[in-house]
């Protein structure tokens, strides 16, 4: 191991061990402030790691380093080895927002415990546990070749551990805590929120598949990975995907009036339910476009433009799980007296 590697894993632990200990010290008050700001840090990251993620697929670069957890070799290659071709910067910017994201989620799973740990623990671990599945499917994607199964679990189960973080940013509001009408939310809503959740996991799932399934690979003579797009073969699964959009899209905009109808109850319901139609609608126009290149990229063109605005659209499609699922938490919610919602 290098005396560089040594010194940074050195840095890390004594950050975490140096704000754990001023952390369990502070007042309530200032734990909260702290607590929240990251959860909400982890929640940026975690979204930057997933665009990062979507543009390593859509440049192709996934098998930049054939190593996993190293990058040819080291853990952090200097930074004109990964500057110096394309594939190398997406995959390896990649790997480091995950490192990040891990090293955020640890230091949330130790502040957890200083503050409101029943509200937080539980779900601060199963974070902490999600995330090191993650990069393990992550590795499993590097070992197997980008397996298309592999790739379709590691970018499905980023969209999960992401919705998994929004909840738990939930829990620390008002909104959840004090802003539940006195009566509750009727069944029929949770219901709604609940059927609207399965059709989005499976909506992701069809454009994962398509995504990755279409996704072939070969070795040059220098041993550079060429990539390929095939559609021929896989168009059902796109197909699938564009015509399941339609229902998709009514069951949000659904979700979205009926958050919308408690804002007399608190203004955040309004901008919640704003958000479902603001993020619904981008989604739309985002997926145009990404079907407007699919041909281009069979060609095996991958223009910067259409690589941004398609890798967009694989991130706006996983803030919508995390809003949906959000919804759902909070519309599970039975009175507002309830100590602990769960």
């Amino acid at each position: 191991m290098r005396p560089f590697t040594i010194i940074v894993i050195a840095i890390f632990l004594a950050i975490l061990f140096g704000a754990n200990q001023l952390y369990k010290n502070c007042s309530n008050k200032t734990k909260s402030r702290i607590f929240t700001s990251l959860l909400w840090t982890l929640l940026s990251f975690t979204i930057c790691l997933i665009y990062m993620g979507a543009m390593t697929v859509s440049t192709r670069s996934g098998m930049a380093f054939p190593d996993w957890p190293t990058s040819d070799g080291v853990l952090w290659p200097s930074w004109n080895y990964f500057m110096s071709q394309t594939d190398r910067f997406y995959e390896h910017v990649h790997r480091l927002f995950g490192e990040f994201v891990g090293f955020l989620a640890i230091m949330t799973l130790m502040f957890s415990r200083h503050f409101e740990r029943e509200r937080n623990f539980k779900l601060a671990l199963l974070i902490f546990i999600m995330v090191c599945i993650q990069g393990g499917l992550g590795g499993l994607t590097v070992a197997k070749n980008t397996l298309w199964l592999t790739t379709v679990l590691h970018g499905v189960f980023a969209q999960l551990c992401l919705a998994a973080m929004c909840y738990l940013v939930l829990k620390n509001t008002k909104l959840y805590n004090e802003k539940i009408p006195e009566e509750g939310f009727e069944p029929k809503l949770k219901g709604l929120a609940k059927f609207t959740l399965g059709a989005v996991v499976i909506q992701l799932l069809l454009g994962a598949v398509f995504r990755n399934k279409s996704k072939v690979f070969e070795f040059s003579e220098t041993g550079k990975v060429i990539y390929k797009e095939v559609i021929e073969g896989n168009a059902s699964w796109l197909f699938s995907h564009m015509t399941f959009a339609l229902p998709v899209a009514i069951l949000l905009f659904t979700l979205g009036v009926v958050l919308m109808k408690f804002k007399t109850v608190s203004k955040t319901y309004k901008f919640f339910g704003m958000s479902f139609h603001l993020m619904v609608t981008m989604q739309i126009l985002l997926g145009v476009v990404a079907f407007l290149t699919v041909y281009n990229r069979e060609q095996g063109k991958f223009g910067f433009a259409e690589t941004v605005l398609t890798s967009a659209h694989v991130v706006n499609g996983a803030l919508i799980l995390a809003l949906t699922f959000t919804a759902f938490k909070l519309l599970s919610v039975k009175l507002n007296k309830d100590e602990n919602h769960g």
